[in-house]
């Protein structure tokens, strides 16, 4: 019987993600493509770029936050107020540095709004308090799309960075319910130095994955480019759903010591049978939907087989990270970065946009390989 609630629980858990990300997901998706077909391919591509300059200034002020969390949260750690004041004043410093680079307080305020909701996400999970994460996505994730369209319309392409800081800027309720109720500990910190280190220049890492390919493409290639590049990775980020769904399940199981071989093949399967659909179905759906975006279908196509490799990453990452061997996945994103740049540079001045997504396909399979090679080591 105690077999069977725990299978129930966390069917429950893991549905209760689910029902989170893609909501939340196709909530995201609706609204960046109807801003698409709204602000045209030039201004998609301004706005991811300055998106992703917010993003990765946002990691810089995480200093390690999420992963901390993530880990020590499983394990009974009350680690959450000294990283959310650390991480908080790094994130003013950040976002008031931006405003004078830029002359733009919308790219201070999405900076200011990512380190909140990162924090946020990283302990709500941490804890596993699933049904408060779903509340709490989906109620920005409507913000986001109410704000961003309103925005457009009062101040311009500029005011959908406004909408999208300002609904992450919500997940301030929870964080000073944090401080009212938890003393600020910094010996937590202290005696963790080395994982919080490391954890720091993962999150980096990581953000330079999701957001350096767009800094680089923009001045290099043109933001008509971005524009394509990005409405295709829109769409991959929709594909990857259910596996990261899985990997924030997977990460605070195994760091419970639960065991979760069986899932790990369902992952797999899953990501092939995505995988396929991105592949064929692309081709029939983006000219509809979005004409003036000819390249789009061409990246999805491509970065469609991405998802594979993707998520026996992910599966890798959540039995490195549950055992604090935040040092391989650290190098894991090293090498991926390592092969992305170069990639973007070299591919995408020989077959243009084409070979900008077969960087991401050939990054993202590169470091799998680095996973596998390494999981046979530590064995």
């Amino acid at each position: 019987m105690s077999r069977i609630k725990d299978i129930i629980h966390r069917i429950r858990d893991v549905s209760t993600l689910g029902i989170a990300d893609i909501g939340g997901s196709a909530i995201g998706a609706i609204f960046w493509f109807f801003t698409a077909s709204l602000v045209g391919v030039e201004n998609y591509g301004q706005i991811s770029y300055f998106l992703a300059i917010s993003g990765t200034v946002s990691a810089l002020s995480l200093v390690g936050a999420s992963n901390m969390l993530l880990v020590n949260l499983p394990k009974g750690v009350k680690i959450q107020p000294p990283m959310f004041l650390i991480s908080i004043v790094c994130g003013l410093i950040s976002s008031t540095i931006l405003f004078f680079i830029f002359f733009k307080f919308e790219v201070s305020i999405a900076t200011i709004g990512f380190v909140v909701f990162n924090l946020v996400v990283s302990e709500l999970l941490g804890l596993r308090l699933y049904k408060t994460y779903l509340r709490y996505v989906i109620t920005q994730k409507i913000l986001m799309a109410v704000l961003g369209i309103s925005f457009y319309y009062l101040f311009g392409p500029y005011g959908v960075i406004l909408g999208v800081g300002l609904s992450y800027l919500s997940y301030c309720v929870r964080i000073i319910k944090i401080f009212n109720g938890e003393k600020i500990d910094f010996s937590l910190i202290k005696t963790r130095s080395g994982f919080l280190m490391n954890s720091y220049v993962l999150d980096l890492s990581n953000a330079l994955i999701g957001s350096f390919d767009k800094i680089i493409i923009g001045p290099l290639f043109g933001f008509v480019i971005l524009g394509n590049y990005q409405l295709g990775i829109q769409f991959w980020s929709v594909l990857i759903i259910i596996p990261n769904i899985f990997y924030k399940f997977l990460i605070t199981q195994e760091a419970g010591g639960n065991s979760t071989g069986k899932m790990t093949k369902f992952v797999i399967l899953t990501a092939v049978i995505i995988a396929l659909l991105g592949i064929f179905v692309s081709p029939i759906i983006l000219p509809l939907l979005f004409p003036k975006f000819i390249h789009a279908t061409n990246v999805l196509q491509i970065i469609s087989f991405a998802v594979i490799p993707n998520a026996i990453s992910l599966i890798f990452i959540s039995k490195f990270m549950a055992c604090e061997k935040i040092r391989m996945v650290l190098f894991g994103s090293i090498v991926f970065l390592g092969v992305q740049i170069p990639s973007i540079i070299l591919l995408g001045s020989e077959y243009g946009i084409n070979g900008i997504a077969a960087s991401v396909v050939l990054s993202e399979s590169i470091q799998t390989i680095y996973y596998v090679v390494m999981r046979r080591v530590l064995r």
